[in-house]
């Protein structure tokens, strides 16, 4: 994840802030500060045809700006009840006033004063209808939304914080001596909870700045037990300690150092990511200034990201309801932090592979959305760590837990619980599983090219060299044999070993692995220190070292792996030259030995890159809320997008706002993926329409591209252009563009001519349009065949100019197109249109639609082969008396008494035998008999040997 400052409002006469709480559900912001200053604040929300890939990026001004009036003192608390929409603020003189909104200005609807001490915290339950207030000296009031009062008690200590359990039925005190106790939700103390911080740091006065308990929104609730979700409780204390825990009472709880003197933490609206925010000295600092900074740790203590913030004090900072900005209340000032998460997404053919979780399941679904068809494929998968994805493959990385580790806490240290197994499948575009292997290590980092999966974590590198079409078999002994290991403090030539010889080394170092790249060519490691090494494939051995002075966070290799384009730890982007040559030059200092070079280009606040496919030279980039491209070390005009960088590929950028896309994972739509243009193209089509061809021409000779002479091709194309499209077609070798020219030169008619290049274009209703102005209805019906729209084609049938055949043919077609897609339902009423009574029984068959295909065998004709696939799908169904009728209108009456035979029919048997004249209708007596017999039946064993 990258996290950058956005935004500054500046308060009016430079009034401290003391506060600040984002409503998570209708995004107003209300910030408190001294002198009784009370603001409500709302950003507007972005509008137009680019708001979704903009995000977060767009600009955004203030649509409500009110303070509000009535506090006196400094006002140290605020919190809102989003389920009721009010808002609760208390100032330093214990006076508290609840405020509601109508028409559209805030007003004071309850207020009250104790008059006997300061609140220091006020909380609400999830389904805002209590509230609990806690005095500093140790009074407590419960109230609920309509202003009553439930009950109220002295607790005889020294408050600090309060916090509600998700489901309402506990309350947690905090005190100024550090504890934590647990009472119900009717004021009975229960217990004290156990704080592994406290115990660990006796000899340490510490004092507690923070705790909460994360809750899902009012009528969401989990379907994950305590034991085996994530920490969802943290208690904060001055020193930097933090203490995660499951609940109330957790006998694993998890306890880390954030290196920062805390001043506030606040979880993020999915209870995933914990932001952390406080003030670290200065390195070589003589004065004693401290400089203020924000911290973000997933949820076991994992260090994601940091950043830091201008000012002398953040005194609060609240999450935004879509976790994707933070507003910071620091000094006079409201800062916002943009939030760019890292996604589990990839990006493959035409597929955007995205996965999310949804708050009452503890798997995540990875969906498969096809940009095509708009199809999506969803796959169920526990515990997923990483997505990625190259050619044609997406490799899924996840882990496999056994009942007995269910509960054990995650492993920190890279090293694997004997019952935890690290699993990377490949699957293809719908989803399938193509094959799989088994990781022996926690992997951190994964990277994948078209030919090779790399995984590592902070030592051990694990290569899995793809396996062809031709070795899908996986009990294929030369396929096993492509999983190497080695460890990258001891590199060596042979150091890669398979995976039954190599032994994973679990031990700490200091100069870890930090990210990887891969392409077919090369494997490039950075570690923490800087060093950059490369290793060629597939022998995996050390080529070169590259020293940089950087920590790298993520590494990329150009298309033809000579440049490698690194964003550190502070998102700064730069891009090294691995195949330059320096050689006694004072200015530029070899990276390695005798080559690698770092290029002059550099940008901060980078979070996403891609490099373009089909140029060494050009790549794309996404700095803070502008999305730049790079040619060389020249940097393009920027676009405004939040988007995620999915391709750069003949000069146009294809970005997913995956921020608007995970809001509703299970309905994506088009307009969440949008293509950018690079700047020579976009210089291209203007001078197109503003120069005209010939001076177009030029301008791509000079700056040649094939995506270029494509564009000046087409548009020859469209004004008839003959000479000029073929030369743009040759320059592209474009061997069908050619013939097309060639056709074209042949006709006279300029109106037919127009819609063969609409037809070349994909532009297929405007070229039947002009098929039908030039009274070729004919042409039309035909491309429409040609290019599959058989939907088309039966409406331009049903206007004339067609017969039955074809017609039925259509239907046939748009069956089949269903069929295929397995949606048997539409396929049955098109076969049903088109009387194609063989695939209408399949469909109806496979709809388990048992009485329409009883019906349907009524208007089959006798003797046809219909009949016995009919009969012999009715008799796997126990349906005798209908197979029995198709078994003898197909001719076979043999079939027919095996059927009845088979299915206990006896009497049908029996009758039939006799009617035909069945041989064995003795035998068939005596087993009939048998069975009559056996069930009791002796009088009706008699009367039908009476009728025999």
């Amino acid at each position: 994840m990258l996290v950058y400052l956005s935004k500054r409002i500046a308060i009016p006469n430079q009034v401290k802030l003391n506060c600040i709480t984002w409503n998570r559900d209708q995004g107003w912001i209300a910030t408190g500060g001294d002198a009784g200053l009370l603001k409500v604040l709302k950003l507007e929300t972005p509008t137009g045809p680019d708001a979704k890939i903009m995000g977060i990026a767009a600009p955004s001004n203030l649509s409500m700006n009110q303070t509000l009036e009535g506090h006196n003192g400094r006002v140290i608390c605020a919190t809102w009840n989003p389920v009721f929409k009010k808002l609760t603020t208390s100032d330093e003189n214990g006076l508290i006033i609840v405020w509601v909104l109508i028409k559209g200005v805030w007003y004071e609807e309850m207020i009250n004063n104790r008059n006997k001490s300061v609140v220091k915290d006020m909380k609400w339950t999830v389904d805002g209808r209590k509230i609990c207030i806690i005095y500093e000296d140790g009074a407590v009031i419960v109230g609920s939304v309509d202003g009553n009062r439930l009950w109220g008690k002295d607790l005889g200590m020294s408050l600090r914080f309060v916090e509600w359990s998700p489901d309402g039925k506990f309350i947690l005190f905090v005190t100024a001596d550090a504890e934590v106790w647990v009472y119900d939700n009717s004021g009975n103390k229960l217990r004290q909870m156990s704080l592994a911080a406290v115990e660990s740091s006796v000899s340490e006065e510490l004092v507690v700045v923070g705790i909460q308990w994360f809750a899902l929104p009012a009528g969401k609730q989990s379907s994950t037990s305590s034991s085996d979700s994530c920490p969802s409780l943290f208690v904060a204390f001055d020193n930097g300690m933090i203490l995660l825990s499951r609940g109330e009472v957790d006998k694993h709880q998890i306890v880390f150092d954030s290196e920062l003197k805390l001043t506030c933490c606040r979880w993020d609206c999915s209870g995933t990511v914990l932001a952390v925010t406080g003030t670290i000295r200065g390195r070589n600092s003589h004065d004693g200034k401290s400089s203020n900074f924000i911290k973000f740790f997933d949820a076991y203590g994992k260090f994601l990201r940091g950043i830091r913030v201008p000012g002398d004090n953040i005194a609060s900072f609240s999450w935004e309801g879509s976790g994707l900005r933070i507003a910071l209340a620091v000094d006079s000032s409201i800062f916002f932090a943009n939030i760019r998460p890292n996604y589990h997404w990839a990006y493959l053919g035409n597929t955007v592979v995205y996965a999310h979780t949804r708050y009452d399941r503890k798997e995540s679904t990875v969906i498969f959305w096809d940009l095509v068809t708009l199809e999506a494929n969803s796959k169920v998968i526990s515990n997923l760590k990483f997505v990625c994805a190259a050619g044609d493959l997406c490799a899924v990385v996840w882990v496999e837990v056994s009942p007995d580790s269910a509960n054990r806490d995650d492993q920190q240290d890279g090293s694997v619980d004997n019952k935890e197994t690290y699993r990377v499948q490949l699957r293809n575009a719908i989803g399938a599983v193509i094959d799989s292997k088994t990781i022996p290590f926690s992997p951190k980092h994964v990277s994948i090219c078209a030919s090779i999966f790399i995984a590592t974590n902070d030592r051990t590198v694990f290569t899995w060299l793809l396996p062809s079409n031709k070795d899908f078999d996986l009990t294929n002994e030369r396929v096993q044999s492509k999983v190497r290991l080695f460890d990258i403090e001891s590199v060596g030539l042979a150091s890669a070993q398979s995976p039954e010889t190599f032994k994973v080394n679990v031990d700490a170092i200091t100069d870890r692995i930090t990210c990887s790249a891969v392409s077919d060519k090369y494997l490039v490691i950075a570690r923490k220190s800087g060093a950059i090494t490369r290793f060629v494939l597939p022998h995996i051995s050390p080529e070169n070292t590259y020293s940089t002075k950087i920590e790298p966070f993520r590494i990329d290799l150009n298309c033809n792996s000579t440049r490698l384009s690194v964003i550190d730890i502070s998102g700064v982007f730069s891009i090294l030259d691995l195949e330059a040559r320096v050689i006694n030059d004072e200015d530029k200092a070899a990276l390695g030995p005798h080559y690698g070079m770092k290029l002059s280009i550099e940008r901060r606040d980078v979070w996403d890159m891609k490099w373009a496919e089909d140029n060494d030279e050009m790549i794309v980039i996404v700095e803070k809320t502008k999305m730049v491209v790079i040619r060389g070390e020249s940097p393009e005009d920027p676009i405004i997008s939040s988007g995620y960088l999915a391709r750069f590929k003949d000069l146009e950028i294809k970005a997913v706002s995956l921020d608007d896309l995970l809001s509703h994972p299970d309905q994506p739509t088009k307009d969440s993926v949008v293509s950018f243009d690079s700047r020579l193209l976009r210089d291209a089509r203007e001078m197109i329409i503003s120069e005209g061809l010939v001076s177009t021409y030029h301008f791509i000779n000079a700056n040649p591209h094939s995506r270029l002479w494509t564009l000046l091709a087409h548009s020859a194309l469209e004004s008839l252009e003959l000479d000029m499209a073929e030369k743009a077609f040759v320059r592209t070798g474009d061997y069908h563009g050619i013939q097309l020219v060639k056709q074209l030169r042949t006709m006279t008619d300029k109106m037919k001519s127009r819609a063969e290049v609409c037809v070349y274009l994909g532009r297929f209703d405007e070229a039947e349009g002009i098929y039908r102005e030039i009274d070729r209805k004919d042409l039309a019906i035909q491309m429409r065949k040609k290019i599959g729209d058989f939907s088309r084609v039966v409406q331009l049938l049903q206007t004339g100019g067609g017969n039955d055949s074809l017609v039925k043919d259509a239907y046939d077609k748009i069956g089949e197109y269903y069929a295929d897609r397995f949606k048997w339902k539409k396929s049955a009423q098109y076969f049903q249109q088109s009387r194609n009574l063989d695939k209408l029984a399949d469909a109806y068959y496979r709809m388990e639609s048992f009485d329409e295909l009883s019906q349907l065998r009524l208007i089959v004709p006798d003797g046809t082969a219909l009949l016995i696939t009919l009969a012999n799908r009715f008799e796997s169904v126990g349906m005798h008396e209908e197979a029995v009728d198709c078994y003898i209108r197909s001719g076979n009456p043999k079939a027919a008494v095996d059927c009845c035979v088979t299915l206990n029919q006896w009497e049908t048997a029996l009758s039939l035998a006799e009617q035909h004249d069945f041989p064995q209708v003795e035998g068939l007596l005596n087993k009939f008999a048998s069975e009559l017999i056996n069930k009791g039946k002796k009088l009706e064993a008699v009367e039908l040997f009476r009728r025999a």
